[in-house]
């Protein structure tokens, strides 16, 4: 108890109580009247359990705003956080009381006291580092009915650049003795028991009021299952740039650009924009990205451009436009660099568009009639040459030479019978294709596929 403590008074000890008190009567004493009426006519009048006010923050463009939280729960389970804005600082402040957003998930969750907490203009330290250096935030706390002599969970929410932002945050009931802070873009965990670091994680967003508490990593294990850093893109004719996306947004993700197309995931695929995301380029209104899934598994795939930051420079894709075809029956994944997920498989002699390389892979699309797809394959497993141009160029070969099998010329009818079988080489780039009689002779001919040129490689006559 003594050593969690010591947590808490790191996490509160800077902090100042909130302005606020409960009256008998379940309202909020201090409350401006006007979001009094407002909380009053959505039902709410007697579900006020805090609110905490910050005194004329100053925004980009040089307006002042009042910013006032309230904390309500109607069944003492779930808690909302209602926030109200007011921008005027002369004798009709009392009457610029406006609502600006309701947030259902950032505060902790479950029975027991929820309440606020001010920052205050000192430094709250978290292993030396200071989180922040006015009073421009608050701090969220949950005290469980039956562990009541202390915090169970908590998140600290501070105005960063004119943002609100959740810089740090607890939960006892996931891991006991361990604090999470944000500090220059690194998602650090302490543990308070045995004074030591944890260990970070590189954060490539920041977490806003949007944010839901329980999806915050509680434990550095969780962290580094949930966060990753982005992949180094291997050479080819494919580039991507990191963007921060603006956070606690979610998008569809399908394997091309547009919703014709197949959606990986079983589909289900979709990207939080609360992690890093690599931007290749655009194609006609969506953009090619690639995010993590898991830190061992990456997603490549298309969402609506839209999604863009309104600052960011994204230029459209030089794809190709080549005829390509599978060897043999292969797997085409959305995550070349990592896991190698199949998300569809191509059928032996299938024609795929060749779209783009990157390293040993390659990016085409595939139609099989009912839903376009776009993936990787191995170069090894794709080919100029389709097996019926194969055939063709390697009987013509062999013709050329004038073949004779059982004392008489080969011909072309003859050849319909015998059983033709193929294999490529990804290594040479060679196909090798046998001509079988069945009846102890035959031939085989090699057939470049870059070329296209062909000759008799071997022959026994029987």
């Amino acid at each position: 108890m003594k050593k969690f403590l010591v947590l808490l008074l790191m996490l509160s000890a800077m902090l100042l109580p909130a302005g606020a008190s409960l009256a008998e009567d379940g309202s909020l004493e201090g409350l401006p009247p006007l979001i009094s009426e407002f909380l009053a006519g959505r039902g709410l009048k007697d579900c006020a359990e805090d609110y905490v006010r910050l005194n004329w923050t100053e925004s980009p463009k040089g307006v002042y705003l009042d910013h006032l939280f309230v904390l309500t729960s109607q069944d003492g389970t779930h808690h909302d956080v209602w926030h109200f804005t007011n921008d005027q600082t002369d004798e009709n402040a009392a009457q610029g009381w406006k609502f600006k957003a309701c947030y259902d998930s950032l505060a902790p969750q479950g029975k027991g006291t929820l309440a606020f907490r001010r920052h205050t203009a000192s430094d709250l330290e978290a292993n030396d580092v200071s989180l922040y250096q006015d009073d421009q935030g608050f701090l969220i706390y949950r005290i469980d009915p039956d562990h009541e002599e202390y915090w169970m969970q908590g998140i600290n929410v501070h105005v960063i650049n004119h943002q609100f932002r959740v810089i740090s945050w607890f939960d006892r009931s996931k891991a006991s003795m361990t604090g999470a802070y944000i500090r220059k873009g690194k998602l650090y965990f302490y543990d308070w028991d045995a004074e030591r670091m944890l260990g970070h994680v590189n954060l490539y967003t920041s977490f806003g009021l949007n944010m839901a508490f329980r999806s915050l990593p509680k434990s550095y294990k969780e962290a580094k299952a949930t966060f990753s850093d982005p992949p180094a893109i291997p050479g080819g004719t494919l580039t991507a740039e990191r963007i921060q996306f603006t956070s606690n947004k979610k998008y569809a993700v399908y394997t091309g650009p547009g919703e014709n197309y197949l959606r990986g995931g079983n589909g289900k695929a979709s990207v939080s924009t609360n992690d890093w995301i690599q931007v290749f380029g655009r194609e006609n209104g969506w953009i090619m990205i690639q995010y993590d899934i898991t830190s061992e598994h990456m997603r490549i795939g298309w969402i609506p451009e839209s999604a863009l930051p309104k600052k960011a420079a994204v230029g459209n894709i030089g794809f190709g436009d080549h005829t390509a075809c599978a060897a043999a029956q292969c797997s085409l994944t959305d995550d070349p660099l990592f896991s190698g997920t199949a998300v569809a498989n191509l059928p032996a002699d299938a024609k795929v568009r060749r779209l783009a390389v990157m390293g040993d892979w390659v990016y085409v699309e595939y139609d099989n009639g009912t839903q376009p797809v776009r993936g990787f394959v191995r170069s090894g497993n794709l080919t100029h040459l389709t097996q019926e141009q194969v055939q063709s160029l390697a009987q013509t070969a062999l013709l050329a030479t004038g073949p004779v099998a059982e004392g008489k010329t080969v011909t072309a009818d003859a050849l319909k019978s015998y059983v033709v079988s193929y294999s490529f080489s990804a290594a040479s780039g060679q196909w090798s294709v046998r001509f079988d009689s069945g009846r102890d002779y035959g031939w085989s001919v090699i057939v470049e596929d870059q070329s296209g040129t062909a000759w008799l490689e071997s022959a026994d006559n029987g």
